[in-house]
């Protein structure tokens, strides 16, 4: 299960002065997440245990974005640093591998039947 604490912990923020903006952060890459599987999955209402994961992993990229938002690239003091434009971009194979079985069923089956694409 997701939780505010994983995500402090693994930004190393050790007391509660970050907690209502990671709160934030949290429910609306949740929301984001709810909103990509519904075109799936129109039924779904919660983040399966199995994706949880990535909200937590979008949120710490976002955090670690704030301040930066729109930009696509940053150099400061000899750093530099690139953006992906889509804070889920590298999940989103695992996000489709997520609805390709949820949506499939057993091969066993669909042997037999004909499949149209």
């Amino acid at each position: 299960e997701m939780s505010l604490e994983d995500i402090k912990t693994l930004l190393e923020i050790t007391d509660s002065s970050k907690d209502a903006q990671l709160t934030l952060i949290q429910t609306n890459v949740t929301k984001q997440l709810i909103g990509r599987l519904r075109r799936s999955l129109p039924d779904i209402l919660l983040i399966p245990a199995e994706l949880d994961w990535i909200v937590t992993e979008v949120s710490i990229i976002r955090f670690n974005r704030i301040g930066s938002e729109g930009m696509v690239n940053e150099s400061v003091e000899g750093h530099s640093a690139t953006y992906n434009s889509n804070d889920f971009a590298q999940f989103l194979d695992d996000i489709q591998d997520y609805i390709d079985i949820i949506l499939e069923p057993d091969p066993l089956e669909r042997r037999g039947k004909v499949r149209f694409i």
